[in-house]
């Protein structure tokens, strides 16, 4: 949405998300040029899907970081690959659906809360994430969205 420029829009983003007329709300501005709303549009769809499988649910597009590209490869339609096999990525699912609660989401893998941290060890030691650091659970937050989006694709 185009705004005047004296309006704040992180305002407005946290209204429409308090109405209940979206879930998140991405933001970018690069100026007035076609070229440039070409790009502020582009960095505000990724800052939207960032938001809306990691939160918070206000996101500036400028605020990206490393997870522009994983944003770009999945709103261009690439299939991103996971790199866990189906259990591992399972139990990163499970984690996310359950707010990285690990007693949650053995509980919805009907599994002992141990063999959850077994698994995070063995994940962790295999591919070296720090599962409590925010910007390894807001890239496994897109990395499995992005996987089973790309299911529903293909």
């Amino acid at each position: 949405m185009a705004i005047r420029g004296e309006a704040d829009p992180r305002a407005i983003a946290r209204d429409l998300i308090r109405r209940g007329g979206v879930t998140a709300v991405g933001l970018d501005s690069r100026g007035g040029e076609p070229w440039q709303i070409k790009e502020a549009l582009a960095g505000a769809e990724r800052a939207c899907l960032v938001a809306a499988a990691a939160g918070p649910p206000v996101r500036l597009g400028g605020e990206l970081g490393a997870l522009a590209s994983v944003a770009r490869d999945a709103l261009a339609g690439q299939r991103i690959e996971s790199r866990f096999d189906d259990a591992g990525l399972r139990t990163v699912e499970a984690l996310v659906a359950a707010g990285w609660s690990k007693s949650a989401a053995a509980r919805s893998l009907g599994i002992a809360r141990q063999r959850v941290y077994e698994r995070l060890a063995s994940l962790s030691a295999r591919h070296d994430l720090d599962f409590d650091r925010p910007q390894t659970r807001v890239e496994l937050a897109l990395e499995v969205w992005a996987a089973r989006m790309g299911e529903l694709v293909g």
